[in-house]
């Protein structure tokens, strides 16, 4: 008699076990779920900021973050080989033209996190302005970040000699560097690598890449 009383009481026990551990489960999953989608790198705001100061709505705030992954893996410490510097890499020559057009950058230092990122997006805008010619949104972008990485100079070079059609983005990577069509292949999954990684259902939809009036 005991031992089937006991054995009762252990299944009795062992059920409301599991039956708690499922409560507790489905009470701490949805919280769990939006501390990873929350979660946030430190220096996203300055990402944000800035995009939002020199493209407004036009641009993804997250593609300027995947070209700073591209460049440095968002250190702020790194230095190139050639002497780039900070988070966006910027070139000690290209920061200061960067300070001599803008004020905001006057007596700042390029290693900072955010001097970098906000200078190497003012840059990115003014290179996005020098290709307000008539091409497709999408292309102005490579063309954008392809300049970044080898000079405005040299894309338009590949530019003019790809001819038409001038929408053919393959036409003008054609007669670019390596090193510079891989950079925007790079950029751009990155981007959709973070683009995707955000996309749970605890978050908002994320931004497209262009904004729907482009």
């Amino acid at each position: 008699m005991n031992n089937t009383i006991n054995g009762t009481m252990s299944r009795n026990l062992m059920q409301s076990s599991r039956q708690t551990g499922l409560l507790l489960l489905t009470l701490l999953l949805p919280i769990f779920n939006n501390a990873l989608a929350s979660e946030k790198h430190p220096l996203d705001n300055y990402f944000e900021k800035y995009a939002e100061r020199y493209f407004g709505k036009t641009l993804d705030w997250r593609l300027f973050k995947a070209q700073g992954f591209v460049e440095s893996r968002l250190n702020h410490k790194a230095r190139s080989r050639r002497g780039a510097r900070g988070v966006m890499q910027l070139m000690p020559a290209t920061f200061r033209e960067i300070q001599k057009k803008n004020g905001e950058f006057k007596r700042k230092k390029s290693t900072s996190p955010e001097v970098s990122i906000g200078a190497g997006i003012c840059f990115d805008a003014y290179l996005f302005n020098r290709w307000d010619r008539e091409v497709t949104p999408e292309k102005r972008i490579k063309l954008m970040l392809a300049s970044y990485n080898g000079g405005y100079a040299r894309v338009l070079r590949a530019f003019n000699k790809a001819g038409q059609p001038e929408n053919d983005w393959e036409a003008v990577a054609h007669y670019l560097p390596r090193e510079t069509r891989n950079y925007v292949d790079r950029v751009l999954r990155r981007y959709h690598a973070e683009k995707a990684r955000k996309a749970t259902p605890a978050t908002l939809p994320p931004r497209p890449l262009l904004a729907e009036n482009d």
